[in-house]
């Protein structure tokens, strides 16, 4: 009954507005924040990138098939999307990938969802081939027939998290047919899965330096914290190199 769904619809209260104080709007220079955005790495919320960007940031466009060196950039935010679909032109932009390995060794914000997460592993494997990727993490990401995590996920923060503090619970969703294999025994991880599949028993995001790569997918609205600390990790990389300059 639609007319009255909208007549009951009606009939509710106005939200409060929300009045948010930005973190660093007005901060000169601007961090810049890498954006991983082509036909591979698709699924971003617009409100995630706005928050970004409300939060003092100047967002950097980078096409993971074409761009040929890692920009001028202080942080990466790597989306989901399909990197399964075209690996073989992923992995054939051998210096963006080797650059963003170095950067990441360097102490480089990356924060990476899904598809962002198979890009930083060693490897995609599909049922033809073998794919190079980043390399960030000792492990190698394995396609299956079927889905391997998929709805809402809750994840409780653990200890030596580079974002967000110990105890802190996010919620999101996650949709993934991929698992991931050959998973080194010393990995850190950086969230205890309270619901949903995760990576590896019960736990998800994989942590090297200032690198989180999570199956997670979160939105900003529901987890302001996560533009915040990006935003902040990219600033105090910026500040640094700028120092050492």
């Amino acid at each position: 009954d639609l007319d009255l769904l909208l007549k009951i619809a009606g009939q509710a209260v106005d939200l409060p507005k929300i009045e948010k104080k930005p973190l660093i709007i007005n901060s000169e220079p601007k961090p810049k924040i890498g954006v991983i955005k082509d036909r591979a790495f698709s699924f971003y919320y617009p409100e995630n990138l706005e928050a970004l960007t409300g939060e003092g940031a100047e967002l950097v466009e980078i096409n993971s098939m074409t761009t040929e060196n890692l920009p001028e950039v202080d942080a990466l935010y790597i989306g989901g999307g399909f990197p399964e679909m075209m690996p073989e032109e992923i992995s054939g932009n051998v210096a963006l990938r080797q650059d963003i390995l170095n950067a990441a060794q360097a102490g480089m914000p990356i924060y990476a969802e899904c598809g962002g997460l198979m890009y930083l592993t060693k490897a995609i494997v599909t049922e033809n081939a073998e794919y190079p990727m980043v390399g960030v993490f000792d492990c190698k990401v394995q396609m299956e027939k079927k889905p391997q995590g998929h709805g809402y996920a809750i994840q409780e923060v653990l200890a030596g998290n580079p974002f967000y503090p110990e105890g802190f619970v996010l919620k999101g969703h996650e949709f993934h047919h991929s698992s991931i294999i050959e998973l080194s025994e010393q990995q850190q991880f950086g969230f205890l899965t309270q619901r949903g599949k995760g990576i590896a028993d019960g736990k998800d995001a994989l942590v090297y330096k200032n690198v989180l790569a999570t199956y997670h997918h979160l939105h900003a609205s529901s987890v302001e914290l996560w533009a915040e600390q990006l935003v902040k990790k990219a600033k105090v990389y910026q500040e640094n190199k700028l120092a050492k300059n």
